[in-house]
């Protein structure tokens, strides 16, 4: 049996440090490529340790949804 979970409802618009894993796959949708401490969407990548956001590369290419 399967259980199809919707998106998760977050109160943020953007990604910020700190955020976990949960609210990133929220606001930015399934990474293109990941690993435990990496998420790549195309040229950018969020990074983590453990389950919390602790920075980003940003390319303009592909824009992230990160607090500003």
């Amino acid at each position: 049996a399967s259980l199809d979970v919707g998106p998760l409802n977050t109160k943020q618009d953007f990604i910020r440090r700190g955020a976990t894993k949960a609210e990133v796959r929220a606001l930015q949708g399934s990474p293109w490529l990941q690993n435990e401490r990496e998420w790549k969407y195309g040229a950018s990548r969020i990074l983590f340790d453990g389950d919390v956001v602790t920075n980003w590369e940003e390319s303009a290419m592909n824009p992230l949804k990160i607090q500003k």
